[in-house]
């Protein structure tokens, strides 16, 4: 639920995860666990704080535990897309446990990406917890991927983080940037263009 006023998205909090769409911040974990708190008790103060820059609120469930990862896109400019899978997070930035594959992905490119992060048993079920939907997580990448390869202007993509739980899937926060045109092949013979006199 998208909400505009810093006061209904406090009366929402206590029960819903929340995140502040800002453009000072790139992801709601930028802010500092401090002013997380306070969202969920003074959403006007904090609203206060980013003054002009307030747009709204994103109000949505709360998802319970689950194995936290990242699905990603980079057009690579020789190879063209590449989707990215591992684990996510914060843990992503400080452990870079990843693997990349290009696209389109087949769907055993899609399981060694699952299986080849160094994370994998958290996945798969490890000390008796319930293995995640590797199901669902393999399909998650084959759809990524199809979009990746069917449009170019798709510069990246992060979808991150992606809780996967044995139920399923679920997308928290996405990240996509595009561009206006398609990549261009870098080894096409391009004709020069001349200026007339």
């Amino acid at each position: 639920m998208w909400v505009l006023s810093p006061m209904i998205a406090a009366e929402t909090v206590p029960a819903l995860s929340s995140s502040l769409i800002s453009p000072a911040l790139e992801q709601l974990r930028d802010l500092p666990a401090g002013d997380r708190a306070l969202l969920a008790g003074e959403c006007p103060s904090l609203a206060g704080r980013f003054a002009g820059n307030f747009s709204g609120a994103l109000v949505q469930p709360m998802i319970p535990d689950g194995t936290e990862v990242i699905i990603g896109v980079v057009q690579e400019p020789v190879f063209g897309p590449l989707v990215v899978f591992g684990l996510g997070g914060v843990a992503t930035e400080f452990l870079g446990d990843h693997a990349a594959r290009l696209a389109p992905l087949t769907g055993a490119d899609a399981d060694d990406l699952i299986h080849s992060i160094r994370a994998a048993p958290l996945l798969l079920g490890h000390r008796g917890q319930p293995p995640a939907d590797v199901t669902a997580l393999r399909d998650a990448l084959l759809r990524i991927s199809r979009l990746a390869d069917d449009l170019p202007q798709v510069a990246e993509l992060d979808l991150n983080p992606v809780i996967a739980r044995p139920d399923g899937v679920t997308v928290v926060d996405a990240r996509i940037r595009v561009t206006s045109h398609g990549a261009a092949a870098p080894f096409l013979r391009q004709l020069p263009v001349r200026q007339r006199p």
